[in-house]
Parts: structure tokens; C-alpha cells; sequence
């Protein structure tokens, strides 16, 4: 099945609310063939029942790596998997709150972080309004560092990058939006793996 694009779903779905009512069989069609999309793709691998029904298993490799490290770790953001807000009261939550990082972190020397972990395949993506958001964390809290743990199933080694380092190549011009998502049209940048730093997962 092709992928659907944001603009062919922005097009069809204004025609089936337009005072014209120009909605015709094959809108109806494409709409259901989204619907499947959109049940499918939900990650790169998993449906998304699967996806909902199993371990994150990125926040796991993280947790486990906190823990070889001993770091002191308390979860912050939503837990979708195992205290999933309903999804008709969760798009009513601030972004801000929704967005929020995945982790509070403290090191042994007594430093902080704020954590959050995604799971990726080939390239680290990360959404230009997520990015916003983060930034406002470290903003709004004083000595406040925000990092991105990023994790590719079957590779021996997860990835670190601050989210300073992120912005310095972004305004150095380095970094570049590189696109954006054909369901939601939203602009993401891809982080290099040189601008991270590599740590080997705990088995």
C-alpha cells in the first residue's frame, strides 16, 4: 500500500466538510485505506494494538542502563503503556505537559537531567514543535539540562546528544530541517550520529 501524503488526506478531508459536500466514493475509499495506514505504520514494525500491548523496549534499554549506572531515575512524562491517558482527554492536555521529557535523572555527583528517550530506525528524527518544547524545559528551570536518549533495535550501542548540542547546530546553520511527516506535515530534523555519543546497552 503507498503511503498517504498530508496534503492528499488535507484535501480529501476538507472536501468532506465543505458546504459543496463533494465527497465522492473514492474519498471514502482513501479514508478507510488511511485508517489501515495508520493502524499498520504506528512504528516500523509493530500494528498498533502490538505496539500498546508490549514494552516500550527503549525505555527499557534506557532504565536498564540507568540502573548498571546507578543513577537515581524517576519517570516524568506520560506513561502510555502502563498508565495510558484516554486518548479523547489526552489532545486536551498542554503540549507543553503531553511533550513533557520521559525521565527526571541524577547522577551520582549530584547533577540533573531531564531525559527523553525515543526509539529510531536508521535516523534519528526529532519533531521541530518537540524540540520547542524541550527547550522550554531547560529554559523555564534554572541549571536545567535536557539530553535525548536514542535507541535502533538491533544495534549493540544507544546514543546520547544534549539538547545544546542540538540547538548550536541548528544555529550554526549544520542542522537543517529535513523534511517533514507525510501523515501529520509536521518539519523534523535528523540528528547525526557524529553528534552523539555512543553507549553500549545493557544485556
Amino acid at each position: 500500500m503507498e503511503k498517504i501524503k498530508f496534503k492528499d488526506y488535507k484535501k480529501v478531508y476538507n472536501g468532506f466538510w465543505d458546504d459543496d459536500k463533494r465527497t465522492t466514493g473514492a474519498d471514502i475509499k482513501f479514508m478507510i485505506n488511511l485508517i489501515k495506514e495508520r493502524t499498520v505504520m504506528q512504528s516500523c514494525e509493530n500494528t498498533y494494538e502490538e505496539r500498546n500491548s508490549r514494552q516500550n523496549d527503549a525505555e527499557v534499554a534506557f532504565e536498564k542502563l540507568a540502573k548498571q549506572k546507578k543513577w537515581f531515575l524517576q519517570r516524568w512524562g506520560f506513561d502510555e503503556k502502563n498508565h495510558p491517558v484516554p486518548s479523547y482527554s489526552f489532545q486536551k492536555i498542554p503540549k507543553s505537559l503531553r511533550c513533557a521529557p520521559d525521565y527526571l535523572v541524577i547522577f551520582g555527583h549530584g547533577e540533573f537531567c531531564f531525559v527523553e528517550v525515543k526509539g529510531f530506525s536508521g535516523q534519528i528524527k526529532i519533531k521541530k514543535s518537540d524540540l520547542e518544547i524541550y527547550n522550554s524545559w531547560q529554559k523555564n528551570h534554572k541549571d536545567t539540562m535536557v539530553a535525548i536518549f536514542a535507541w535502533q533495535r538491533k544495534d549493540p550501542c544507544s546514543y546520547t546528544v544534549r539538547l545544546d548540542d542540538i540547538n548550536n547546530g541548528i544555529e550554526s546553520g549544520k542542522l537543517e530541517i529535513a523534511g517533514k511527516y507525510d501523515d501529520n506535515g509536521e518539519e523534523y530534523y535528523e540528528i547525526p550520529l557524529k553528534l552523539c555519543k555512543p553507549m553500549r546497552n545493557v544485556q
